[in-house]
């Protein structure tokens, strides 16, 4: 009777183990980077431009085409919490807090966005 031969050999194995380690020091050198860096929030609209730290806590009321608009930074997260347009899609974005995370209304001209320097992870758009 024939012996078997393996389905993994002893090689397999240590090219297999290889590139897990790879992966594995890849990942961690990825994804154990914090941000050291300060964020900011920066909103556009037709009535100007506003740039602030996303650590102070603010409203701001912007008048757009369609009525006011109500911007909202509290916690660390900057959120639409008010809107005169019809689909209120703003407001159920929720907050955000994220760099490069924003929030659009586009029926009243109004951009949100959270930027910032220094070193930072990626994220599912790097990718």
């Amino acid at each position: 009777m024939k012996k078997k031969k393996p389905v993994i050999t002893f090689f397999d194995g240590i090219i297999l183990a290889s590139v897990l380690i790879i992966i594995g020091t890849l990942a961690f050198f990825v994804y154990a980077r914090g941000y050291t860096g300060t964020l900011n929030v920066r909103v556009r609209s037709d009535s100007g431009e506003w740039t602030g730290s996303l650590y102070e806590d603010k409203t701001l009321v912007l008048d757009g085409p369609m009525g006011k608009t109500v911007v909202q930074i509290q916690n660390g997260a900057v959120r639409i919490i008010e809107s005169s347009c019809p689909d209120k899609t703003c407001v159920k974005t929720g907050a955000v807090s994220d760099v490069h995370g924003w929030i659009c209304c586009l029926p009243n001209r109004v951009l949100v966005v959270v930027e910032g320097g220094g070193a930072q992870g990626y994220d599912s758009e790097s990718y």
